[in-house]
């Protein structure tokens, strides 16, 4: 009973921390898309602030002399006012204005809307029609003259005389020359022009995003190194002694044998993050601890094993299994912990001996038995507990106290800082300009390495993924990048 509740206890536990690990992959992922959401806007808003900018410059001496104009129709307004006003003293229809009549009041028409007033004396062709449109707003008795209620009737004296007043009164200027003349000149904008401008100078895209695929005993991992989240996928795959089993292809990682599928490969999608191809490797003998690396064209070569000295290769394309050769004058079990092919050559480092294998693939075609032309092996002096490469050139050994960095060409080696811990590598290229070797040990500790620092300044290792409880050991990793090139 004690056991049933211990295993309820752990599967609730795994669950939580599934659970957890998502909702912190989908809190990082939302909050990097908030950044990007902003990124956007900040830069629109740039662009606005200029344009208005630029409309307010051109605006500026329109607005200036509009100010002008309105101020000078509210001192027009004001004085029309003030006529009505003193047309309440007329005592009768013959009499004309008191010329002792003190200065018009020219307190702005704050109480009348000046653009309705604007409008009203440009659809006004006389005064008098002016007058007459605004007996109710501007004229109204109510407004200028409050305390006597008959003073409508003195706005129709008012209107008797306005063709006096017009037909005695000197013609004035009338302002028109007072004010500039503006001549606007707005040609049709190429509104595909300027998207084109503004499309090179911002893009949303789907940026290269890479990623690491580590696997444990009883599953995988993947690490999403550019937006720095983990999640846990449910890959139905035990994948113990595939170290050096793995190797990418665009969105895709293939793996052979292994622990518990020995007989077997299969391919990982990183993109739909499922397994989606696999199959029995038929043709070929089965096994764990496989070292296999990628031609770069049309097949996958994998090169001995746990039990077996042999170099067999797959083909991507037909999912079909070749016997190449075996490793002629060698008796005893070769494990190869890493194995690149560069410029034509496939190179094989071996555990727990110094040694570097080399074979010519440049002429092999496997046809007619034609075998790959296997080199001296070069002693490297470096007895590797495990290794990885850069597809570049370069292996990366760790020994059991050492570091090492070793070029398959030159055959020059470099010290680096080693760990001291069991080391599992991988290489993988963060960004354009930085590169490094991941040690995934899971319980054990999991590690990164800055490779493109300065080695001189002996750099150390990082620990991250502290909280991790899965046992990675022996078991594969792979750097994938998808997106954009």
């Amino acid at each position: 009973m004690r056991k049933d509740t211990t295993d309820v206890s752990l599967g609730f536990s795994s669950i939580i921390e599934s659970l957890w690990l998502s909702l912190k992959s989908s809190t990082t992922r939302h909050q990097s898309l908030e950044s990007k959401e902003k990124e956007i806007a900040d830069f629109f808003e740039i662009i606005h602030g200029y344009l208005a900018s630029l409309e307010l410059k051109l605006k500026r001496p329109i607005i200036a002399d509009k100010e002008a104009i309105e101020k000078k129709i509210n001192i027009d307004i004001a004085e029309l006012r003030y006529l009505v006003n003193k047309a309440n003293v007329i005592c009768s229809a013959e009499e004309i204005i008191d010329e002792e009549s003190s200065a018009a009041s020219t307190e702005p028409t704050s109480q009348f809307a000046l653009s309705r007033i604007i409008e009203s004396i440009g659809a006004s062709s006389t005064l008098q029609s002016f007058v007459n449109d605004n007996r109710n707003n501007i004229f109204s008795p109510d407004i200028n003259n409050n305390n006597n209620p008959d003073s409508t009737p003195m706005l129709d004296i008012i209107q008797k005389y306005i063709g006096i007043l017009q037909h005695n009164t000197p013609t004035f200027n009338n302002n028109k020359n007072l004010w500039e003349d503006y001549l606007v000149t707005a040609n049709h904008l190429d509104y595909s022009q300027l998207e084109s401008i503004i499309s090179k100078s911002i893009k949303v895209t789907t940026k290269n995003t890479r990623y690491i695929l580590s696997t444990h005993s009883k599953g995988a991992t993947l690490h999403n190194t550019s937006e720095n989240t983990i999640e846990e996928l449910k890959l139905s795959r035990q994948f113990s002694d595939t170290f050096q089993s793995m190797v990418p292809i665009g969105e895709y990682i293939y793996v052979f044998g292994g622990y518990a599928n020995q007989n077997k490969w299969c391919r990982v999608s990183v993109g739909s993050k499922s397994i989606d191809l696999n199959g029995a490797m038929n043709g070929i003998e089965g096994d764990s601890s496989i070292s296999v690396a990628y031609d770069g064209h049309d097949h996958i070569y994998l090169v001995s094993g746990a039990w077996n000295n042999r170099i067999d290769r797959f083909n991507i394309n037909t999912k079909a299994f070749e016997k190449i050769v075996s490793f002629p004058g060698v008796s005893e079990k070769l494990m190869m912990v890493s194995t690149m092919i560069y410029r034509g050559k496939l190179y094989s480092i071996s555990r727990g001996k110094p040694w570097m294998y080399e074979f010519d693939l440049t002429s092999f075609n496997g046809l007619n038995n034609n075998e790959p032309k296997q080199n001296q092996p070069h002693k490297t002096n470096i007895v590797a507990f495990t290794a990885c490469h850069d597809s570049n050139g370069n292996f990366y050994i760790h020994t059991v106290d050492q570091f090492i960095k070793l070029n398959v060409e030159t055959k020059q080696q470099t010290r680096l800082t080693p760990l001291h811990t069991n080391a599992f590598l991988v290489y993988h290229r963060a960004s354009s300009t930085s590169s490094y070797i991941y040690s995934f040990g899971g319980e054990k500790g999991n590690f990164r390495y800055p490779i493109d620092q300065d080695q001189t300044k002996q750099p150390k290792w990082e620990q991250f993924f502290q909280d991790d409880r899965k046992d990675r050991s022996w078991c594969g990793s792979a750097s994938v990048s998808i997106g954009n090139k």
